[in-house]
């Protein structure tokens, strides 16, 4: 039983001259019967941080001590009332209350969660639109060490795309902008990969001893897709697939290593269901020889982009503090920004 207990912010209590309802966005729990009322009214002015429970029981010397103790057990059990007493080793951000408020409603630990966000090291390969909003998004959400790649250059159609670029970055590398962005915020940190020319063998050194890969960049520069399935494979790292195609978004594969089928598995089962096989592998191979990043020239809003990049953060937060429901593992989510129709496929 907690210590200090208290009914947690989020929580409304309305009630009338039978009933108390205790309301949150996940959660509601109604006593009924003057009796409980009674009960309960007393109770709620005495569950506000500062008392102990033996404080309380103490105070409502009018009532069973079991009673007060079962009241107790069953707020905690419904997430309604938090340990003002609890100690975490990991100083709260008092911006990011509505964010450790559902953490807690959820029942996901707190100084757990916390620390899995802050230890987690994920690189992002790919910036530009909603690459640069995953990383923003994830590094809002706690996420401080992140690694950036993508080494094209900032051009008026990424200015659209994403409001971290503006003007004044037209011709820097995307990755130097973002690194530029982040450095206001001193504790995230953000590596770039500081190389004109990609190759596989510079990729792996890297990418090695991070915790997950999210692949982000353009299909022009589609030859890295395969590098990185092969890498990621080879070091036992997670790997998270985005892309955009006008409007439509896809999420996943989120391939994990020696348990889900790889990239390459699910991109030669896409190929062998096109309507025309040697025109698909005609392209790929136009793809794979280009070697571009052309985003910039793709159909897109820039509220997909937007809209995408937080989809994207939303899964790799759910994946890191293991939420029970990760329908991307060797999976992909599918969805129309038009009709807003989505779908789940499974790879094989």
């Amino acid at each position: 039983m907690f210590e200090k207990p208290r009914i947690r912010k989020n929580f409304d209590i309305v009630q009338d001259n039978i009933s108390i309802i205790f309301k949150s966005e996940h959660n509601k729990i109604k006593f009924e019967g003057k009796d409980i009322q009674n009960f309960i009214q007393k109770v709620i002015p005495l569950l506000n941080g500062d008392n102990t429970v033996y404080d309380i029981i103490r105070k409502l010397n009018d009532f069973n001590k079991e009673d007060i103790e079962k009241c107790l057990d069953l707020l905690e059990k419904n997430n309604i009332i938090e340990d003002m007493d609890s100690k975490n080793d990991i100083i709260l951000d008092e911006s990011k209350k509505p964010q450790t408020q559902l953490f807690k409603e959820l029942g996901i630990p707190l100084n757990i969660s916390l620390k899995r966000l802050i230890n987690t090291k994920i690189a992002i390969v790919g910036l530009g639109g909603y690459g640069s909003y995953i990383t923003l998004s994830l590094a809002n959400e706690g996420i401080t060490k992140l690694k950036c790649l993508d080494n094209s250059i900032v051009r008026n159609e990424d200015i659209y795309l994403s409001t971290l670029y503006k003007e004044i970055d037209i011709g820097k590398k995307k990755e130097e902008v973002i690194k530029k962005y982040f450095e206001k915020f001193k504790e995230i940190e953000i590596e770039t990969f500081c190389n004109d020319e990609i190759n596989s063998e510079e990729l792996k050194k890297w990418i090695s001893g991070r915790d997950l890969v999210i692949c982000c960049i353009d299909k022009g520069y589609s030859s890295i897709f395969f590098w990185l399935n092969k890498i990621c494979l080879d070091l036992n790292i997670p790997l998270l697939y985005a892309s955009i195609e006008g409007m439509e978004g896809t999420i996943g594969p989120l391939i994990i290593p020696n348990v889900t089928a790889c990239y390459m598995c699910y991109n030669m089962r896409v190929l062998a269901n096109e309507t025309c096989y040697s025109d698909s592998m005609l392209y790929q191979k136009y793809l794979d020889k280009n070697k571009k990043d052309e985003l910039f020239r793709r159909s897109n809003l820039s509220i997909n982009s937007s809209l995408m990049g937080n989809l994207v953060a939303l899964e790799v937060i759910k994946f890191i503090l293991l939420f029970s429901n990760q329908k991307l593992i060797g999976s992909l989510y599918q969805f129309n920004f038009l009709s807003m129709e989505s779908k789940f496929l499974k790879i094989l």
